[in-house]
C-alpha cells in the first residue's frame, strides 16, 4: 500500500516496508498476544513520510523464533526482489530481533544491487511506555532512503546504530543496541542524517533459489565427541556447519566423525565458536589443518548461524552438487593463513 501525499513523493526517495511481526510489532495484555500490521506500526512514525515515499506490506506475522527456513527464504528473497526494482530506492524489513542476523545474511548472499536494504527490530514490545520501535523504524527508513547507503548491501540498524549484515550478531537480550561488534559499525545516524564511517566490501551476489537441504549446526563443548557430526549425517543432512573450539579445533573422535562423513559425501564447514579471531591454520592432531586434510572446509571470521545460510544458499543455488558447492562457498571465504 502506498502511503503521504504523491506531489511529495516525486521528490522523495521511494522505500518499500515489508513487515513481518516480531517483538516490534508485539503488543500483550496478559496472557495474550496480537501482532500489529505494518501500517499500524508507521503510524507510530509521524515524520515517516517526511523520509521517504513510502510503500508498505505485510509478509508474515510471527515472532521469528516461529519463522522456518520457508519463512526465512519468503523474507530474504521478497528483500532482495524489491531492491531491485526500478521504481525502488531502498527496502526496510521490520523483523523479530531473534533470527534477525541470519535472514539478513541471507538477504545479503542474494542481493546484488546498489539500493540498500535495512532490517531493523525491537527489544521492547509494541506500545511500551518507552519503546525503542518507533526509533529504530524511523531511523532505518532515513537509511534506506540515503544516498550515502548506496552500494553497502544489507545493513542491520538498531539503536542509530548501523552494521553489515555480514558482521551483525545478536550480542544481548535485553539491551537497545543488541547487534554488534562495535568494530563492525559502517555509520551512525545522527539527527536526521546516516553518517558513513567505512566502505564494505561486497560479494558478488548468488541467484536466488529455494532452500531445499537439510543443514544441521553442531557446538563444540569439553569432551565432546563425535556422536552429533554422526547424527546429522544420519537423519539426512546435506551439510552440517561445526563450531569448533578456537582457531578451529576439537577432540579427535570429532575428526574423525568429519572424515567419515565427508567420504559419505556430507559437506562439514568449520567455523570458530570465539567471538573474534575467526578459524586459521595450525598444524598438529585436532587441528584447523588436520579437519582441512579430512575434507572440511574452513569459513574464515563467519559464525556457525551464518555459515548454515551460506551452506543452504550455496546448496540451493549448485542443486545439491558437493563439489560444485565446495568450489562457490571456497570462493567466498579466505583460506586459513
Amino acid at each position: 500500500m502506498e502511503r503521504g501525499d504523491p506531489e511529495v513523493q516525486v521528490t522523495r526517495p521511494r522505500v518499500c516496508v515489508l513487515a513481518t511481526g516480531g517483538t516490534i510489532a508485539t503488543v500483550t495484555r496478559g496472557d495474550r498476544v496480537s501482532l500489529r500490521t505494518g501500517e499500524e506500526l508507521l503510524a507510530e512514525v509521524p515524520e515517516a513520510d517526511e523520509l521517504a515515499a513510502l510503500e508498505c506490506r505485510d509478509l508474515l506475522r510471527l515472532p521469528s523464533h516461529l519463522m522456518g527456513l520457508d519463512a526465512v527464504e519468503l523474507v530474504a528473497r521478497t528483500a532482495v526482489m524489491e531492491a531491485a526494482r526500478e521504481d525502488i530506492g531502498g527496502v526496510v524489513v521490520l523483523h523479530g530481533t531473534d533470527i534477525l542476523e541470519e535472514v539478513a545474511f541471507l538477504a545479503d548472499l542474494w542481493h546484488g544491487g546498489d539500493d540498500p536494504i535495512v532490517f531493523t527490530g525491537a527489544q521492547r514490545p509494541a506500545g511500551h511506555p518507552v519503546g525503542d520501535g518507533p526509533a529504530n523504524i524511523r531511523d532505518a527508513i532515513l537509511v534506506a532512503a540515503s544516498e550515502v547507503a548506496r552500494d553497502v548491501g544489507v545493513l542491520v540498524c538498531l539503536g542509530g546504530t548501523v552494521i553489515p549484515a555480514a558482521a551483525a550478531g545478536k550480542r544481548h537480550t535485553a539491551s537497545l543496541e543488541p547487534f554488534g561488534p562495535a568494530r563492525a559499525t559502517v555509520g551512525q545516524v545522527a539527527g536526521d542524517a546516516f553518517l558513513r564511517h567505512q566502505a564494505v566490501a561486497r560479494r558478488d551476489a548468488w541467484p536466488v533459489a529455494p532452500l531445499g537441504h537439510r543443514v544441521d549446526l553442531v557446538r563444540l563443548a569439553a569432551g565432546t565427541d563425535g556422536a552429533l557430526v554422526r547424527a546429522a549425517a544420519d537423519a539426512g543432512a546435506a551439510g552440517i556447519v561445526l563450531e569448533a573450539f578456537g582457531a578451529g579445533t576439537a577432540p579427535m573422535d570429532v575428526v574423525t566423525a568429519v572424515d567419515d562423513v565427508t567420504r559419505r559425501g556430507t559437506i562439514v564447514l568449520l567455523a570458530s565458536r570465539c567471538e573474534s579471531g575467526g578459524v586459521w591454520s595450525q598444524p598438529g592432531d585436532g587441528s584447523a589443518n588436520h579437519f582441512a586434510a579430512v575434507g572440511a572446509v574452513a569459513v574464515g571470521d563467519l559464525d556457525g548461524a551464518k555459515a548454515r545460510m551460506l551452506l543452504l544458499a550455496a546448496l540451493a543455488t549448485s542443486g545439491g552438487d558437493p563439489e560444485a558447492t565446495r568450489k562457490a562457498i571456497e570462493a567466498l571465504t579466505p583460506t586459513p593463513a
